[in-house]
């Protein structure tokens, strides 16, 4: 009726009241995806850029940096390299054949090394244990 929707609206009930607030689909997998994976919450975007862009942005803040390898996906690349700089986040990159050489661009500031297990568009592999350790 139209006092629920109304309740809805203020937000004194909850429910769905318009998709890019909650949309239950999406809701649907969000949950699922969290419970596969032991977390508590999930959230699903419409790209994989949109995901790295909402993550880095979740967890940096102006004066952080993060550590990538240099071989990424265009507009993974593009977003390092001008967009994140742009925003007060600086990134370095390394050369994933020399998975060693990150230790000296880690600092106190750095929130994130980050990695495409298979670069694009060289196809090259990422040592995930080497960066790890």
């Amino acid at each position: 009726d139209t006092q629920h929707g109304a309740d809805l609206f203020d937000l004194k009930v909850a429910g769905n009241i318009y998709t890019r607030i909650m949309n239950p689909t999406n809701a649907g997998l969000e949950e699922r995806v969290a419970a596969l994976e032991g977390g508590i919450g999930g959230l699903a975007v419409a790209s994989g850029m949109a995901a790295i862009t909402y993550t880095i942005q979740t967890i940096c803040e102006v004066g952080d940096n993060i550590v990538t390898v240099s071989t990424l996906y265009g507009g993974t690349y593009n977003l390092f390299a001008h967009a994140l700089p742009r925003q007060g986040i600086e990134v370095r990159f390394f050369d994933h054949r020399n998975p060693e050489s990150i230790r000296a661009l880690i600092d106190d500031k750095t929130k994130m090394v980050f990695a495409e297990s298979i670069g694009n568009p060289l196809g090259n592999i990422v040592d995930i244990q080497a960066l790890s350790d």
